[in-house]
């Protein structure tokens, strides 16, 4: 037999007594019914259930970082794959110039790292998702690589240069197309992931 039930009843443990001279003190100083107290333990028991404020955020956090990680590698490799195999055929490097050269590495830092992700990813992801996805009626997927094309084709470059472009820009669309999809921050994600990027290349050009 169970030392917790004797004949299908509780037994007259310490933890059931002070549930029940919490419970007679809560309907005696509130007014609350045996209805009510159950309501109210079961909202209790429900908050203290929940996921911490940390843990969701660690989360969120983690999965986002992981997702700016392999955009940005999976494009960087993609880029050098590209380039060598160019660089094999015809003996041509592809590197892109810095539109910014001229100007002082603080300017170009400032232009290539904040000013341009943040415009392009107004300009070319927000305006051609909803160009696309809304006027034309396109699939996401569509959507997608064309809104990477016509980032990469406003580059001004042709050749190996505008097809790495494009991949970057269809990399950087998918970004934007996940999180507004999930309700995310697809703004503030692709402007990151971007923002990032092009950190990491002015810092290979300097």
């Amino acid at each position: 037999m169970s030392p917790a039930r004797t004949n299908g009843a509780r037994l007259n443990t310490p933890e059931v007594s002070r549930r029940i001279r919490i419970t007679r003190y809560q309907q005696r100083e509130f007014g609350m019914s045996t209805t009510h107290l159950r309501q109210y333990h079961k909202g209790i028991e429900q908050w203290l259930a929940r996921p911490y404020v940390a843990e969701r955020f660690t989360t969120a956090f983690g999965s986002r970082l992981a997702m700016i990680s392999i955009v940005i590698c999976f494009s960087m490799s993609a880029q050098i794959a590209i380039s060598a195999v160019v660089f094999a055929f015809t003996g041509q490097r592809t590197l892109a110039t810095h539109a910014l050269a001229g100007y002082s590495p603080i300017l170009q830092l400032f232009g290539g790292s904040l000013l341009a992700p943040l415009l392009e990813t107004l300009l070319v992801q927000v305006t051609g998702i909803f160009i696309f996805r809304r006027l034309l009626r396109a699939n996401w997927t569509v959507s997608c690589v064309a809104v990477g094309c016509i980032f990469g084709a406003l580059h001004g470059y042709g050749g190996a240069a505008l097809l790495k472009l494009s991949l970057t820009g269809v990399l950087l669309t998918a970004v934007y197309v996940i999180e507004k999809r999930k309700k995310g921050k697809p703004i503030l994600m692709t402007f990151a992931v971007h923002s990032i990027y092009n950190t990491i290349l002015w810092t290979g050009w300097n």
